[in-house]
């Protein structure tokens, strides 16, 4: 091996300093390195990496005649999300070269290349050790870091949800009424309307928002009704208690009409009493 040549010459790397990868990561990644050999000698080259599982190198090692290059391919292998937009990469690659004879540059069986460049490897790290003059003239090392690129991809969203056929984004559908029910026959029939609630009493707001004359007007319509119906149960009192008794036939016909109008003037009293409650309420209403 020759001795003239200073190691920094023997070899450059393109890119120089460093190897970028763009995200996404959740493919393979893929960088090319170029390794010249700058010198007036044949080399050999190896390429090391402080990420092993990482990363795949196509070829990690080679032969390269003087003034000639080799392309190496480096394959970042897929992540399953990517680092975060801060994140700094410490991966870092070494590329060593040295200097070989003609003789094994022109070796063309690979198992004899392999042992014959693993033992010139083998004798250099020995030598590098003892003799510093040898490494500073034959070997050469030559760092690049890794550098990720590109923006953080945003997480995907969920699109929102189509509105129904019957409603606009943003409003409800109206709920459907209960279906009515069906026959055997076939026909659909209405459910039944719902029973009249009672009427509400009317408030005394009401009657009080009324004309005084005409609340006066009503109150004499209800005492002249009440004295009428007073003067037809009297009356009713008196028939009753004086009717013929020597015919039963007679007697039963009349009793019969008696229960009716019995019936009769039980309810015109419930009404009397009624019209008595009201013409009470509003008597006491005017004296106060």
């Amino acid at each position: 091996m020759a001795d003239s040549e200073s190691p920094s010459v023997l070899l450059a790397l393109e890119p120089e300093e460093k190897l970028e990868f763009k995200r996404p990561f959740q493919s393979t990644g893929k960088q090319s390195l170029k390794v010249t050999n700058t010198s007036s000698d044949p080399i050999a080259f190896k390429v090391k990496t402080t990420a092993p599982k990482q990363y795949c190198v196509r070829p990690n090692a080679g032969r390269i005649a003087p003034g000639e290059s080799t392309l190496v391919e480096v394959l970042l292998q897929p992540m399953k999300e990517d680092p975060p937009a801060d994140f700094k990469c410490k991966d870092k690659f070494l590329v060593q070269g040295i200097k070989i004879t003609e003789e094994l540059l022109h070796v063309e069986q690979s198992d004899e290349v392999t042992a014959r460049l693993q033992d010139v490897w083998s004798e250099a790290e020995a030598r590098k050790k003892t003799d510093p003059q040898f490494a500073a003239a034959n070997l050469a090392e030559k760092k690049l870091r890794v550098v990720f690129t590109g923006d953080v991809a945003a997480p995907a969203r969920s699109p929102p949800p189509l509105p129904s056929n019957d409603a606009t984004v943003g409003e409800t559908a109206p709920t459907q009424p209960y279906p009515a029910s069906t026959p055997a026959n076939g026909s659909i029939n209405s459910a039944s309307p719902p029973p009249p609630s009672a009427p509400a009493p009317i408030p005394a707001a009401v009657l009080t928002s009324l004309p005084r004359e005409d609340l006066e007007r009503q109150l004499a319509e209800a005492q002249q009704a009440v004295r009428k119906l007073q003067a037809a149960n009297e009356t009713l009192k008196q028939t009753w208690a004086s009717g013929p008794t020597s015919s039963k036939s007679k007697k039963g016909s009349q009793a019969t009409a008696m229960a009716k109008k019995e019936g009769d003037a039980g309810f015109d009293m419930k009404f009397a009493g009624i019209i008595a409650l009201i013409a009470f309420i509003l008597g006491y209403w005017f004296k106060g």
